[in-house]
């Protein structure tokens, strides 16, 4: 048997933590009264929560690979980009560290923080702390922008995404990049451990997805033993990632569809395995994640777990082509709206009908992403351990 955790994809965050990213938007909803319940019971929504589940092992791909440390050259240059808002207090800890790594790696590698449009004087502070450290100021365009705008500027073969929140071990870099040089790899995730060095509850490793309910759920892997080897994962969550710069551009980068935030990077995997490139698992480029620091800052947890319900269904329009998944899933949108209802709840039907208001623009990202389509839904979650 294998355990794993249950979450809500996309910035690297779990539902309650939620994803990764640092969120980079004002509040759109206040935070709620002192003593306000701290991890509210939300109806069917409870399920894209964080928690512990348990399932059968998936057979072992043959492409897995026990690796160690430094065993190739790497010859990949490559810009590290920081997306940040209002994240000083952070990037002190996150830099520091980086720079180790930096030099580990050897070879050309440019720190890029994406400022977008920070009031704590992150700028100034970054001109007299980190002076080699360059710095993209934007006007404020929020998460997915933010990144898009740093690999755009940057002119490296590789580009590594990280959050602010994330604290590289000093061969990070080093493992990311090697593993990036494999034939046919887009992107290479990192083994992410929490902020006191644990795998419990951690989001983002070895990641791959079942269908439950007519939905993809995504599954992280929390035992130590299958952590071990590098191998093909559903996505790398974009906390700490390295991919291909080209291809990331090929791909248009991270899709605006699902902004604020959540489920962008899920997207960006996917498509790129239905085009047959490969994600990868990293065993030796660890980190530490001090989840979702500023989005717990900045908005509500119930307001985070509608965001990523009402992605999850963008998601699923946009990307889908199979035609029996496909029709299992909008088959059952009643039965779980209706279901949520009974219980006491709204947030399913809510979350459906916000996504309904980006249909357009989902059905003609479709029918772009449809062109490109080289491998079947259900291969690609075979080819990522998913069942």
């Amino acid at each position: 048997m294998t355990s794993a955790t249950s979450g809500s994809p996309g910035t690297g965050k779990s539902p309650v933590n939620l994803h990764r990213k640092a969120s980079f938007a004002k509040a759109t909803e206040p935070k709620g009264a002192k003593g306000a319940e701290k991890r509210p019971s939300w109806g069917r929504a409870a399920r894209w929560r964080r928690s512990l589940a348990t399932s059968r092992s998936p057979p072992d791909s043959r492409d897995e690979k026990p690796v160690s440390p430094g065993d190739r050259k790497i010859t990949l240059s490559s810009t590290i980009i920081i997306p940040t808002h209002n994240g000083k207090p952070m990037l002190e800890r996150c830099l520091a560290a980086l720079q180790l790594a930096v030099a580990a790696a050897g070879e050309s590698h440019t720190i890029l923080v994406v400022d977008d449009a920070s009031t704590d004087g992150t700028p100034d502070y970054l001109a007299h702390a980190f002076p080699s450290v360059k710095v993209l100021p934007l006007q404020k365009c929020g998460f997915a922008r933010a990144v898009n705008s740093g690999v755009m500027q940057a002119d490296s073969e590789a580009v590594v995404l990280l959050n602010n929140d994330v604290v590289m071990e000093p061969g990070c870099l080093k493992a990311l990049l090697e593993a990036l040089q494999e034939p046919e790899v887009f992107a290479v995730g990192a083994k992410f451990l929490s902020g006191e060095g644990g795998l419990e509850y951690v989001l983002g490793n070895r990641t791959r997805g079942v269908w439950k309910q007519g939905l993809l759920e995504i599954l992280h892997e929390t035992d130590p033993a299958r952590l071990t080897v590098r191998a093909p994962q559903l996505y790398a969550q974009g906390s700490a990632v390295a991919c291909r710069r080209k291809q990331f551009l090929d791909l248009g980068g991270f899709d605006t569809l699902y902004e604020p935030f959540y489920w962008e990077d899920v997207d960006l995997s996917y498509r790129a395995w239905k085009r047959g490139w490969k994600v990868l698992y990293e065993p030796n480029a660890v980190c530490r994640h001090f989840q979702s620091q500023t989005t717990e800052r900045d908005y509500h947890g119930r307001y985070l777990q509608w965001i990523s319900l009402r992605n999850a269904y963008l998601f699923h329009w946009k990307n889908l082509t199979d035609k029996r998944l496909l029709a299992r899933h909008l088959a059952l949108i009643p039965a779980r709206a209706a279901g949520d209802i009974l219980v006491g709840g709204r947030s399913e039907y809510s979350a459906f009908i916000a996504a309904l208001r980006r249909l357009r623009e989902a059905a003609a990202r479709r029918v772009v992403e449809r062109s490109f389509v080289v491998i079947s839904d259900r291969e690609v979650l075979r080819r990522t351990n998913g069942s």
